[in-house]
């Protein structure tokens, strides 16, 4: 399994997969933008142990309080279309399982148009 990575926290479109899968590798760290949606992928076989850091910067930080500079994803824009399902976190989305009903719903109705067309097709 690797580490995907979809858009940035407070963009338009922080829930739609970039196709970057990053593997694993013993002995190798990982760095990346906080705001920038990731997730770790099931393991096959074996065990995986994570060391997480958190930077911050208190003189940044403090600035954004006092509206010198926007917080990280303010303002949060209006999400462009549908998530992806690699991209949606049932810890962090309140939409998480209106979301996965609709996508899997949008799965199920695609399956069924592409049988009927193999069918049609057959006979």
């Amino acid at each position: 399994g690797g580490l995907r990575f979809c858009g940035r926290f407070g963009d338009a479109n922080h829930r739609t997969s970039t196709q970057t899968v990053v593997s694993h590798t013993k002995g190798r760290a990982i760095l990346h933008l906080g705001r920038h949606r990731h997730g770790a992928d099931d393991i096959d076989s074996g065990e995986r142990i994570n060391l997480i850091l958190w930077a911050r910067n208190s003189a940044y930080r403090g600035a954004a309080a006092f509206g010198h500079v926007p917080l990280d994803g303010t303002p949060q824009k209006k999400e462009l279309g549908m998530p992806d399902k690699l991209c949606l976190s049932k810890s962090n989305d309140r939409d998480y399982e209106e979301k996965m009903k609709l996508l899997d719903l949008t799965e199920n109705v695609a399956t069924v148009g592409r049988e009927r067309k193999t069918k049609r097709k057959i006979t």
